[in-house]
């Protein structure tokens, strides 16, 4: 059963921290994350931010639009370029975890405006609506 778990944000440094923290626990795990992006621009950003940020430490991850045989992955593309079975939701829109054959999916509920809050209730909506398992992260 895929479950989808998100957490509440108001402000960029929370949203940059529950991403770094969600990719680097994948990471010392040994388990593979991918994170899809809305635009290439956006995972250029996220490319940078997990060399970075930490200061004290990074993230070795790909940034990529092909097949790749590696644990963490940032693409614009809609697919599962390293077969990961959990994947961080950076898009505007829900995922389809049945086709991209994912068992956890990891979204933020960005409250900084009205129309994010807006379009992250019509993602979760569709998540119900496939039979998705939702949790709220603290």
């Amino acid at each position: 059963m895929t479950k989808i778990y998100f957490t509440t944000t108001k402000l960029p440094k929370e949203k940059v921290l529950f991403l770094t923290k969600t990719a680097h626990h994948f990471f010392h795990k040994k388990k593979r994350l991918i994170l899809f992006t809305q635009d290439f621009k956006t995972a250029e950003y996220v490319d940078n931010l997990l060399w970075s940020d930490p200061q004290e430490s990074f993230l070795p991850h790909y940034l990529s639009r092909t097949v790749i045989d590696e644990p963490i992955v940032i693409t614009h593309e809609n697919t599962n370029l390293n077969h990961a079975l959990a994947a961080f939701n950076l898009t505007s829109a829900p995922l389809d975890c049945r086709l991209l054959k994912l068992q956890e999916v990891f979204e933020i509920e960005d409250l900084s405006s009205k129309e994010k809050g807006e379009q992250f209730k019509k993602k979760l909506q569709a998540y119900k609506t496939a039979g998705y398992t939702v949790v709220a992260l603290k």
